[in-house]
């Protein structure tokens, strides 16, 4: 059994997006999916929420660092909430804890 969940919330041009459960292979094109009609507005700010997430695969990484080049080419802000491990952990082991806004709480934004 799979433990995924997305919501989002959109206000002010941005989007908040809370994802729980595991960030593998095989909730990419979902999440994508679910993305997808939010990108086709180009939020400003775009916040993946992550505090919920239990894990997070190569794949899952290299999505998210894919959001953070769209944003950047489109000049918008992409952040990501991330309160401890196991985001912060993949993100320091692949060395790109530094290329991404990565805050520990929402009201940091």
């Amino acid at each position: 059994m799979r433990i995924f969940q997305v919501d989002i919330q959109q206000a002010s041009g941005g989007a908040t997006v809370a994802v729980s459960g595991e960030i593998d292979l095989s909730v990419i094109e979902e999440l994508d999916g679910h993305l997808a009609p939010i990108l086709a507005d180009s939020p400003d700010p775009l916040v993946i929420d992550l505090r919920q997430v239990t894990f997070v695969d190569s794949s899952g990484l290299r999505f998210l660092l894919k959001l953070n080049e769209g944003a950047k080419a489109d000049a918008r802000r992409f952040v990501l909430v991330a309160a401890g491990d196991p985001v912060i952990r993949v993100l320091q082991l692949a060395g790109v804890d530094g290329r991404l806004e990565v805050v520990a709480d929402p009201a940091d934004l």
